[in-house]
């Protein structure tokens, strides 16, 4: 009976020693990620966690929002006062700051990655992702979630790029109708 019970608390020792070890390998990409952004969330006044995120380009607000840490672009965006009348809602930028293990388990496709400069083992993710197809099919569930420290950039749309080439030739028409009125003015 007492050896027995050796048997069966060195078994019990080794399966808690050895499950902790796969446990602790399996939580290590979780934790690296969790870990390393924890600091950049604040306790908000509705007993949710807020974060700082960035909004510029084609809104009518750009700038820094305090936001709930369940916002998605969309709602950011509505916060920023909506997008401009030259905004490209199909080429909006998100740039992120990613651990290597969340880099490595990211499923967002990756446009651009480089170095952040910075010594705490992060770099940023580029990703550009198309509001306007979302839109469209009202897929608002699959919308990116933000996270502390995102930035959204909004793209300006072509129709912005005709209208300043038709302001600065009808600009030049001006100064070469003016020319050609007082060369014809007699001495």
């Amino acid at each position: 009976m007492q050896k027995n019970m050796r048997v069966i608390v060195f078994v019990q020792f080794w399966y808690i020693v050895v499950g902790s070890f796969f446990m602790s390998i399996f939580n290590m990409g979780y934790s690296q990620v969790s870990t390393a952004k924890v600091d950049q969330y604040l306790s908000g006044n509705e007993k949710k966690f807020e974060m700082i995120v960035h909004i510029w380009g084609e809104v009518k607000n750009p700038g820094e929002y305090r936001v709930s840490d369940d916002t998605n672009i969309l709602e950011l965006i509505s916060k920023a006062g909506g997008p401009t009348e030259y905004s490209n809602l199909k080429k909006i930028m998100l740039t992120r700051e990613v651990t290597p293990m969340a880099q490595f388990s990211a499923s967002v496709q990756k446009i651009d990655s480089f170095s952040g400069g910075s010594t705490k083992n992060l770099s940023k993710r580029v990703v550009q992702f198309n509001l306007a197809h979302y839109l469209a099919n009202q897929q608002y569930e699959d919308l990116p979630i933000l996270q502390p420290g995102d930035v959204i950039y909004i793209k300006r749309n072509s129709w912005f790029r005709w209208q300043t080439a038709i302001r600065l030739a009808s600009q030049f028409a001006l100064i070469f109708q003016a020319i050609y009125y007082f060369s014809r003015i007699p001495n």
